[in-house]
């Protein structure tokens, strides 16, 4: 947990998905595998906005972000034993009152995600805004950690290990929400 991104990077992002969000380009979240999809928002009420294939369409934020992604990638590779894919990820943008309730980003291994990295851009984030990723043990389910999305923090954490929350936020909150997965 630290701040990953350089500061003019995540001035871009800020901007990207709150003009994405003012546009309305976000789509409800749903969960599920890709065949089975189902938008519940009991469990989860946040709106996402995925990131294309970098190419010489995509936006100059885009294309940053996936090379400080592909940075990390190889950081990630020289110190596990393991060959991942690119980054696949969203912006994502929880609106006042919306969670998500306690899950894995990869239950059972039933997917390919390794790690998890999430990166908030919320400028103003004050004590007792809510919103915080809640992180728990895999062994016995206790809390370990929660932390607040305040600005430039990432937090980075095994896809397949860590069960989290998201829990309700006050203002709206914003985040870059990605995984590297294996080849």
């Amino acid at each position: 947990m630290g701040n990953l991104l350089p500061t003019h990077l995540l001035r871009q992002l800020n901007t990207d998905a709150r003009k994405l969000s003012a546009t309305q380009q976000f789509s409800k979240a749903a969960i599920g595998a890709s065949h089975s999809k189902l938008i519940d928002t009991t469990i989860r009420g946040d709106r996402t906005y995925w990131l294309s294939e970098p190419n010489s369409e995509t936006n100059p934020t885009q294309q940053s972000i996936s090379h400080e992604m592909l940075s990390l990638k190889n950081t990630f590779e020289s110190y596990f034993p393991i060959l991942l894919n690119n980054f696949e990820g969203h912006y994502s943008h929880y609106p006042a009152g919306t969670f998500y309730k306690k899950h894995m980003d990869n239950a059972r291994n039933k997917n390919n995600r390794v790690f998890s990295v999430i990166t908030y851009f919320n400028e103003d984030w004050h004590e007792g805004d809510g919103g915080e990723l809640v992180l728990y043990s895999p062994d016995d389910g206790r809390l370990l950690i929660e932390i607040k999305p305040y600005y430039g923090v990432t937090v980075i954490f095994f896809s397949a290990d860590f069960p989290h929350e998201v829990k309700a936020t006050q203002p709206d909150r914003y985040s870059l929400t990605g995984w590297f997965t294996h080849k």
